[in-house]
């Protein structure tokens, strides 16, 4: 036991080894045991969340939504078709409709129709356009598995919410036809200028013909069947004729083209009625329209944030400045590619028409060779018949196209929902706020009770004890009152024994009598900082092993702040430090107490050199020396961590009892108290809680304690006191006789070798 001491006394050897990585991970209360001692915490949070809510609920302005749904389709009644055979849905269509919707020419139109100026809505709106655009209250959705958009407004006053999206919802649908009916237009005079062209070319077809049957009025020129120059002179006619028409068409169209492109204005018109036909247009455009829409939204919070003249607007500006000039300048390069490519296809087309011309001439030419008035005749018949189908087309188009001149209103547009004033307002929901209110409340709670919880790392139960340390709970002792003297707490035991705190007390000598040092002699009773209850624990402890009938002695080993001549009431003059010291008999120092069986070793005077006098050998001696006299010997030391002296006397005894205060102790001074014990090799076998709040009762710690009943019914056992000390009997004069002596031998058996 010597050696052991002496690695002890080493000051390199008295450091705090490091935990394994599972043991600094410092053990947390259950979700649950937290939640239940912070409840007034959570509690509060919830309410005061709840009364936010509700007081926003009274203080909001109720919203009204109107909204109207509106069927649209991408191909309509096809009166003017100029794509040959079937056209490919566009699956950006529905989602540029609704662009359409938000623009500003549809919105300024609805908003000019209801007369926003005299609308509360708009009561304070400068811009009421950009406020339908940029805020929140105007929505376009587009249905997801229909061909159905939504439009819907909010607003304080129903009434008002309603009118605003059916006028927007006209707007739209008159924009719509005002441009189909204008399309037609334009079409039906190119066409109509054609049709008196190939009429005048008819009327003198006709009277060629009708001249050369004059001159030749015998000639017939019905028996030509088998004559294959004839027959594919008709052939040619009939192809020649078709790609004649075909050509005229596409002048239209060009025609049309550069006729949109001549006003600017109507250029994202043109586009958006080639998308309404799938005609090559690029998707990037609802990208640019949503990067536009996402950049205006900026804004407007950057101008009510930062004011209109901060960097973070100027640069907004010039970035929506910059994205309208590159939308500007793809729809420009749209139309032109489009009209560069009618161009390229009536190019196509004429040229086709010359071929099928010379190959007509060529036919023609052999025909006269064969009957050069049968040819002729052919010629002229076929001019009449080539010239009368081109204003047969020309005829039925006209008759299609003029449908859509009429002011029938948008074909592929129909209203399936009116607005309607809503009769109860959308926003704020009760239900939801109050809810969200309420869960936020619980989160907020929760948050802030494991935040105090993280913060504060007091000990507060034992099951927290036992999760920090990792050892076993020997007992927990209630709260004992802190204005008792220190003699009625340190003697707690004797002078309350049908108490619930002596009965707690005998419950850690039990279980370090039968559980988990039952061979045990010495035992150190330490804490982890002062304050924690030590001496009381070790006091009591040594009563509770003497009252089970074994030879107890009580050390004081604080040879810093001794307490326990204070605890029995002992006098102050000599003790343990000056057997030390050589100046005072063990047998001298020894002192009998109040209690039967139990004896009291007091620290003396405060030596100079505490740590150096607890590793001499001569203490050794003494501690081997009462074992061999005493059946349990209980020393009471400094704290662990403010000084070396527990490490040092729990490497020198059987097993060290550390004593942890409810409420005060913390996790990482028990950790660390422990880590120091066991980095000396001393056998730290439990933990004593001690001041467990007496609240804490719901958790079962002292269901049927009360049994034990009150202080007032435990009789109080007095020994006679001779002046100077405590009286011993005769047989325990003689049991610390020989004590002495044993330890004067040792002592001689020392020096001689």
């Amino acid at each position: 036991m010597i050696a052991k001491i002496s690695r002890v006394a080493d000051g390199d050897q008295i450091s705090i080894p490091k935990r394994d990585g599972a043991a600094e991970d410092v053990a947390r209360a259950p979700i649950l045991l937290v939640l239940y001692r912070r409840r007034w915490a959570v509690i509060v949070t919830t309410m005061l969340c709840v009364a936010m809510g509700m007081l926003y609920l009274l203080k909001a302005t109720p919203i009204f939504t109107s909204s109207s749904r509106v069927y649209i389709e991408q191909f309509g009644r096809q009166i003017l078709s100029d794509t040959p055979g079937s056209v490919s849905k566009s699956d950006s269509f529905l989602y540029t409709q609704a662009e359409i919707i938000r623009s500003a020419p549809i919105l300024g139109a609805a908003l000019d129709q209801v007369d926003w100026r005299r609308m509360k809505t708009f009561a304070n709106v400068d811009n009421p356009v950009a406020s339908l655009q940029l805020g929140g209250a105007f929505n376009v959705m587009v249905g997801r598995k229909d061909d159905i958009v939504t439009v819907s407004f909010d607003s304080p006053y129903p009434v008002e919410a309603a009118k605003v999206v059916n006028a927007i919802v006209a707007a739209y649908e008159e924009r719509q036809s005002k441009y189909k009916k204008k399309s037609a237009e334009e079409v039906l005079t190119i066409l109509q200028e054609q049709k008196e062209k190939y009429e005048a070319e008819l009327e003198k077809h006709f009277q060629e013909m009708l001249s050369f049957k004059r001159d030749n009025g015998a000639l017939s020129f019905q028996n030509d069947r088998g004559n294959i120059i004839l027959e594919r002179l008709a052939t040619l006619l009939n192809t020649l004729t078709a790609a004649d028409v075909e050509a005229v068409g596409l002048k239209a169209k060009r025609q049309a083209t550069i006729t949109m492109l001549a006003d600017r204005d109507r250029v994202a018109d043109f586009v958006n009625s080639l998308q309404l036909r799938s005609e090559g247009v690029d998707r990037d455009f609802d990208v640019l329209k949503s990067e536009i829409r996402r950049l205006k939204m900026n804004l407007k919070n950057a101008q009510q944030f930062s004011g209109d003249e901060s960097n973070q607007v100027k640069i907004l500006r010039e970035n929506v400045a910059a994205l309208e000039k590159e939308m500007g300048a793809k729809q420009l390069a749209t139309a032109q590619a489009y009209l560069s490519q009618t161009i390229a296809d009536q190019a196509a087309a004429e040229e086709k028409v010359r071929e099928l011309t010379q190959q007509f001439e060529a036919q023609k030419k052999e025909a006269l060779e064969l009957n050069a008035k049968a040819a002729e005749f052919a010629r002229l018949q076929a001019n009449v018949d080539r010239t009368q189908k081109q204003c047969d087309l020309l005829d039925e188009r006209i008759k299609q196209v003029s449908v859509n001149k009429e002011d029938v209103g948008s074909l592929n547009v129909q209203v399936l929902d009116v607005g309607r004033a809503a009769d109860k307002p959308t926003k704020p929901n009760r239900t939801l706020t109050l809810a969200a209110s309420m869960v936020l409340g619980l989160m907020l709670g929760g948050a802030f009770a494991f935040a105090r919880e993280w913060v504060d790392q007091r000990l507060r139960t034992p099951e927290e004890v036992s999760a920090a340390i990792g050892i076993p709970v020997l007992g927990i002792v209630p709260h004992m009152d802190g204005k008792l003297p220190l003699p009625v707490r340190g003697l707690f035991v004797h002078l309350n024994s049908l108490s619930d705190i002596a009965e707690a007390y005998r419950t850690v000598r039990t279980a370090l009598f039968f559980g988990t040092a039952p061979e045990t002699k010495t035992l150190l009773v330490t804490s982890p900082a002062p304050g924690d209850g030590k001496s009381t624990t070790a006091s009591n402890l040594a009563i509770a092993f003497a009252q089970a009938g074994h030879k107890t002695l009580l050390v004081d080993c604080d040879l810093r702040k001794p307490v326990q001549h204070k605890v029995h009431e002992l006098e102050y003059e000599q003790g343990l430090s000056e057997v030390l010291a050589g100046g005072v008999k063990l047998r001298e120092a020894l002192r009998q107490t109040k209690i039967g069986r139990l004896y009291l070793l007091p620290c003396g005077g405060v030596p100079e050199n505490p740590s150096e006098a607890l590793t001499s050998k001569r203490f050794e001696q003494i501690i081997e020396a009462l074992a061999a006299k005493f059946d349990k010997i209980v020393i009471d030391s400094p704290p662990v961590l403010p000084v070396a002296d527990a490490q040092i006397l729990s490497a020198s005894v059987d097993a060290t009892v550390l004593v942890v205060r409810m409420g005060k102790s913390t996790r990482k001074t028990a950790v660390a108290a422990l880590d120091a014990l066991r980095g000396v090799g001393g056998n730290v076998v439990g933990v004593a809680v001690n001041d467990m709040p007496r609240t804490r009762s719901g958790y079962g710690y002292y269901r049927g304690y009360g049994y034990y009943g009150d202080r007032s019914q435990s009789r109080r056992r007095e020994l006679p006191i001779e002046a100077g000390g405590i009286a011993l009997a005769g047989n325990e004069r003689a049991l610390m006789g020989d004590v002495v002596d044993e330890v004067a031998a040792s002592t001689s058996r020392d020096v001689r070798s």
